[in-house]
């Protein structure tokens, strides 16, 4: 909605403001004053929904004191300002006017505490604080299954956390150990110790398999997961050597498509 009435707008969006401006202009004359005065700010005058009076000091620090007005529970009453402006019993009622905007949203004050809002759709009639005290077998069930909840939830966050701490720990050991081999031209396996040996050289990249490995691989899953291929010339991560292979068998298939042989 733009700022000015006569802009080209959607012609829904035209009427409310237009509608609104009217109503505020209701607001500032002496008939709509006069009738707050006389409805609203006199000393037996309460909010129907929280029990507030006029100019009572506010419970939070620094909160404006409270200011009764009159709530217009039909729409047929905007139609108007004879019908805005007329006191009706039946169709009006006196509030604050935070549970005047509440109203508007679909809310109700608690009519236990007064303190909190609740939908006016609510099954249980009050706000979650005062069910918890009217139902404690109830509450005390929700609590401990949220803290159940939440203490899962921590023990899955140290579990994972410490997963991450291993595994890195893991990393920079394997990854000391290879640079080391490296340098002194050892290959040892990571889980039995025995020396590696060569299963395929190429020109630039020479592969290590342990030769327990195929004793070992029913017994121990990890050890076949150790066994990986060394990098002699870059710094490259350690892959598979099924994947390797089938690197090097593309390579190849390729080299024959390029050159056209048969």
């Amino acid at each position: 909605m733009t700022d000015t009435i006569h802009s080209v707008t959607n012609p829904a969006a035209r009427r409310t403001k237009n509608h609104r401006s009217e109503q505020a202009l209701w607001r500032c004359r002496k008939r709509w004053k006069n009738l707050v005065s006389e409805h609203c700010h006199t000393p037996e005058a309460v909010c129907v929904h929280c029990g507030k009076h006029h100019g009572q000091p506010a419970k939070k620090k620094g909160g404006k004191p409270i200011y009764l007005t009159i709530n217009h529970l039909s729409r047929g009453l905007y139609v108007s300002e004879d019908l805005y402006c007329t006191w009706n019993p039946a169709l009006m009622e006196i509030c604050c006017t935070t549970c005047n905007w509440m109203y508007e949203k679909g809310k109700m004050s608690c009519p236990v505490c007064h303190n909190q809002y609740i939908s006016c759709m609510e099954p249980d009639g009050m706000c979650q604080g005062c069910y918890d005290k009217a139902h404690p077998e109830e509450a005390n069930i929700r609590i401990e299954a949220k803290q159940k909840k939440a203490d899962e939830k921590k023990a899955l966050l140290k579990k994972l956390r410490d997963a991450r701490k291993a595994r890195a720990k893991l990393i920079d050991v394997v990854t000391r150990t290879i640079r080391w081999e490296r340098e002194n031209g050892v290959h040892t396996c990571r889980l039995c110790g025995e020396h590696l040996k060569i299963t395929i050289e190429s020109h630039d990249r020479v592969f290590y398999t342990c030769p327990n490995k195929d004793s070992l691989l029913d017994d121990s899953t990890e050890h076949s997961e150790f066994i990986k291929s060394f990098d002699m010339f870059d710094e490259r991560s350690i892959k598979s050597l099924e994947s390797e292979d089938k690197k090097a068998k593309m390579k190849a298939w390729m080299k024959k498509q390029e050159t056209g042989w048969t």
